[in-house]
């Protein structure tokens, strides 16, 4: 069995926090970065990963369930840098979680699990930001 391999994709900035976040569409993970603090820490768990239940068809071709199977992908940061939104390529959920709580190097795992928020169904989509007004925007495939 070959192991994946992280390959280091979407990334979003917080200026005033000297933050950075990064999705792991390799590993399904996501990585957040504190310049301050200059430590950095990775968070997996089930939200992170790809749905295989999750099919394509783009432009009138279905592309099945094995074709697209990338975990972790599109990531942006909420306005006000409070929470940090992710979904999968192979996913149709829009998650999120504490902001802090992430970039916090010191904290364990399952705190950074306990400020996950559901956001529902969304279409398998690629990258995501929000405008200034707060709303979230993804690309569609």
């Amino acid at each position: 069995q070959t192991q994946a391999a992280s390959f280091l994709n979407d990334i979003v900035v917080d200026p005033k926090r000297r933050r950075a976040f990064i999705s792991d569409a390799g590993t399904g993970a996501l990585v957040a970065y504190d310049a301050v603090l200059r430590s950095s820490r990775r968070f997996a768990d089930t939200s992170t990963l790809a749905d295989p239940a999750v099919s394509f068809a783009i432009a009138g071709v279905d592309y099945g369930n094995s074709t697209f199977t990338t975990p972790a992908d599109g990531i942006a940061l909420a306005p006000d840098g409070s929470r940090l939104f992710y979904c999968a390529l192979q996913g149709a959920t829009m998650f999120s979680l504490d902001a802090a709580l992430l970039s916090n190097a010191s904290l364990h795992s399952e705190v950074v699990a306990a400020s996950i928020a559901n956001h529902g169904r969304k279409p398998p989509s690629d990258g995501m930001a929000f405008d200034c007004a707060g709303r979230l925007f993804y690309g569609d495939l």
